[in-house]
């Protein structure tokens, strides 16, 4: 899912909404969401209008930030508090116009703008699932509402509305709020406040607020900027500590809270520090002067300004008490900053306060000094009752106020809202028409039926091309949105392990940023790197993979040995195959290495998904969680071979449908064939449809003339997919004669579903698909006078024992009707992102 926040800041810019905004923004990308942010490139706040605070020019912070995985885009700000003669032109026109007359001529004047940014909202919110807005009354929430309604985007807002404010009392941004999807409020208050403006109450979720960040975990790092802190600031040891967190603003009620402070040290006798951290205004310089007239000795009032991170959490641990007599408050995120502490805390009896610190602090009237006063000086003697008060602001904080309390309230917003089609990325070595063997097919097969359940497939994969640029990257556009890697032969050699490829690691990341998958699906990555999963783990995307063959287990991925002898389960003995492997970047590894760090990367995989019990076994038995392990069978499209109608013949007509290739037991079925035939029995014929390595099927075509097979055997070559039905029509039975522990066969799941019986071996996943004696036979996996037998025994049975063969393997495909396999995996999907 993508995101885009539109806020007129962002950290490092301090303020609450900004502080809000981040801790969701980095809560959610944590959670595998893309989530992008377009703000100004602001950080300073200086007082730039009459009533509003407005942020001034800062640094430039690059053209994208990347925070814990959000991306920010920054635009540059063109404001109309600065003089210029195209603005002065311009604000002219406007005023001509009676534009700023208006409500949104107002908000717009009285905002800090960036035309370059209203320009990139197009492009920006064209490319988001959901849009959300941040902190009215800024122009930037028009501008995001109306293009997003544009676009038909769903709109979410959270306003960090300031009850009273007559800036934000507009019955523009009231009938904004009510056509949004959803609007966020961090208060009770808050939302009862807009409910009575007439915003719809169902539309508006309370979640509160937040603290991303714990306390330093560096004792010594900290003690030592303490000392530094109070060595540059004089604060005395045995003084009340009062501390004013926030923007001096004079709505922040830092008047009365100086004046309070006096009538402390003044009436009562008592030693204070005032701690002032936060930016200035020019309000509060111009005004700082007269506060302090009148102060006694015993009141020390020390102005921190702009404090690091470190220096606010030691005026947290350092103060008495926290206060914050302000008149308009959203919330108030400097009382959980107080609360981690265990500080009590003072606010004001208006607005959304009183709800929030209830049970945490004590509320002063706003405007009473005296009863400030009061409410502070109870708090800095009565310490039993300032103890239990932030007790109950640390339980606050831990309980109600935790970021991963908050975020889980936005993130099921968001999915309730959000009505587009999951987005599933497959990753597949080769995908159709590029194909190297039946892992390939069995991923179109199924991406197929999962678009035609509601999914939206892209594909990452690749092809190889020795004569066009290694890693040069294309794109396909026709059933699914494909992106190809062209590869060269020598990438798929035994010889290279792929743990990290920059290249081809920087194009799948693009990939994955252009399309925001909610699932990452992977099939076979070999020539692709290990890598990747990385890259997936970073953004919090789940991960799927489906396991074809032993790769990971084996650089062979056969499980066959050097003399071609099994590896028993559990006893891998891959130095006796190969002592060293070369990775990529061309240093040694050795094999032991390799397995491990393959099986690792396994680890991280969230489900792995398995066509065969006895795969899924030898994978567990391997060290991979059986909690991760699902199951399924890759499943046949039996509508492709709906209605095959065999053609008669007087021969038994045997086929055989692969890469044809040692392990998979050619070589023994010509053998076989060799033995049927000095048997006596000549009335076969043998389809051979599949390709393989030059060398290979020489050395085969010179096996079939020594054998005397010529008229017996026929080689089609690599036969399209689409042109498989026409294959199983022209042969009786389908011969799997693999010498390897095939997974989950895709040949013999063509051949159920034509309603062909099989010949195969006894080994791996195969047993699993065919039962011996009712949808053909079994043999003894590398034995050829088994296989032999089985054949005689095909060709000696009566048509009607054939038949019944035929009905059972089509009832058998039956149960691996694609659209039920590629269900389950979509339960799968679901739970996942559930």
């Amino acid at each position: 899912m993508k995101i885009l926040n539109i806020i007129q800041r962002y950290p490092p810019a301090i303020g609450g909404s900004e502080v809000w905004c981040r801790n969701i923004c980095r809560f959610l990308a944590a959670k595998g969401m893309l989530v992008k942010v377009s703000t100004m490139d602001l950080y300073k706040v200086e007082e730039c209008w009459m009533e509003l605070p407005v942020e001034d020019r800062c640094m430039k912070l690059g053209e994208y930030d990347n925070d814990d995985g959000v991306f920010i885009k920054r635009y540059p700000v063109w404001s109309f508090g600065k003089s210029c003669p195209s603005l002065t032109v311009i604000n002219f026109i406007l005023y001509r116009l009676k534009f700023i007359k208006t409500e949104i001529g107002h908000i717009f004047r009285n905002s800090p703008n960036s035309l370059r940014m209203y320009r990139g909202l197009f492009r920006e919110i064209r490319e988001a699932d959901i849009v959300h807005l941040h902190t009215l009354p800024y122009f930037h929430n028009i501008a995001g509402y109306f293009i997003a309604r544009i676009y038909g985007k769903k709109i979410v807002i959270t306003p960090h509305f300031h009850p009273g404010h007559k800036e934000y009392e507009k019955k523009i941004l009231f009938r904004i709020m009510d056509k949004c999807d959803a609007v966020i409020t961090v208060s009770k208050y808050e939302k009862d406040y807009l409910e009575k403006k007439g915003v719809s109450p169902e539309k508006i979720f309370v979640t509160g607020n937040a603290l991303l960040k714990e306390k330093p975990g560096d004792p010594g790092l900290f003690d030592t900027a303490r000392r530094d802190l109070f060595k540059k600031y004089t604060v005395s040891a045995d003084s009340k500590k009062i501390l004013f967190l926030g923007r001096k603003e004079p709505y922040k009620g830092i008047e009365y809270l100086i004046k309070a402070a006096k009538e402390l040290a003044i009436k009562d006798n008592v030693r204070i520090s005032l701690l002032l951290a936060g930016p200035d205004t020019a309000a509060f310089k111009i005004n700082y002067q007269d506060y302090l007239k009148g102060a006694s000795g015993k009141l020390t009032i020390t102005d921190f300004g702009t404090v690091s991170d470190i220096e606010k959490e030691i005026l947290l641990e350092t103060c008495d008490v926290l206060a914050l007599p302000s008149e308009y408050e959203a919330f108030g995120i400097v009382f959980l900053e107080a609360w981690r502490y265990g500080k009590p805390v003072v606010g004001s009896n208006i607005g959304a306060v009183p709800d929030v610190i209830k049970g945490a602090g004590l509320c002063a009237e706003y405007g009473n000094v005296r009863d400030l006063k009061d409410k502070i000086k109870l708090l800095l003697y009565d310490r039993k009752l300032a103890a239990a008060l932030g007790r109950e602001g640390k339980r606050k904080v831990k309980e109600e106020y935790s970021l991963e309390n908050i975020g889980a309230k936005v993130f099921h917003i968001y999915k309730n809202l959000n009505n587009y089609k999951k987005r599933i990325l497959v990753v597949s070595n080769f995908f159709p028409p590029y194909c190297e063997g039946g892992a390939e097919i069995a991923a179109y097969e199924q991406v197929r039926s999962l678009k035609n359940t509601g999914f939206d497939i892209s594909i990452f994969s690749g092809k190889i091309d020795n004569k066009k640029p290694r890693y040069s990257m294309s794109v396909e556009k026709k059933d699914f949105n494909i992106m190809r890697a062209n590869f060269h032969a020598a990438d798929f050699s035994e010889d290279i392990a792929y743990i990290k490829n920059d290249i081809l690691q920087e194009s799948f990341r693009n990939r994955l940023y252009d399309i925001a998958p909610d699932i990452v699906h992977f099939h076979n990555i070999d020539g692709f790197c290990l890598g990747m999963i990385e890259d997936c783990g970073r953004l919090s995307i789940p991960m799927v993979m489906t396991l074809h063959d032993y790769w990971h287990l084996c650089f062979k991925k056969t499980l066959l040995k050097e003399d071609g002898i099994l590896c028993e389960t559990g006893k891998r003995e891959c130095l006796g195959c190969r002592g060293e492997k070369s990775p990529k970047d061309g240093n040694l590894m050795p094999g032991s290495e390799r397995d491990r760090l393959f099986m690792e990367y396994l680890g991280k995989i969230d489900l792995l998904i398995s066509p065969s019990n006895y795969l899924a076994e030898r994978f567990i038995n391997s060290g991979v969680s059986r909690d991760k392990m699902r199951v399924i069978n890759n499943g046949i499209d039996i509508t492709r071979f709906g209605n095959t109608k065999k053609r008669r013949s007087a021969k038994m007509r045997f086929g055989f449908a692969g890469t044809i290739r040692r392990h998979k037991g050619v070589e023994n079925l010509l053998k076989a064939l060799f033995l049927l035939k000095q048997r006596g029995k000549v009335k076969f014929s043998l389809t051979i449809a599949g390709k393989g390595e030059d060398l290979f099927i020489d050395y085969f075509k010179r096996i079939i003339r020594e054998s005397g097979l010529k008229d017996h055997v026929r080689l089609l070559g690599e036969v399209d997919n689409k042109d498989m039905k026409r294959f199983y029509e022209n042969i009786d039975v389908l011969v799997v004669p693999s010498i390897w522990p095939e997974n989950s066969p895709v040949t013999i799941m063509e051949a159920l579903a034509s309603g062909t019986p099989v010949l195969a071996s006894d080994i791996g996943g195969i047993p699993e698909l065919v039962q011996d004696g009712t949808h053909g036979y079994l043999h003894k996996h590398d034995d050829i006078s088994s296989l032999m037998e089985n054949m005689k025994k095909m060709m000696d049975s009566a048509p009607d024992e054939i038949e019944a063969m035929r009905k059972a393997c089509l009832e058998r495909a039956r149960e691996f009707n694609m659209t039920r396999q590629a269900g389950l995996i979509a339960s799968e999907y679901n739970r996942l992102m559930g």
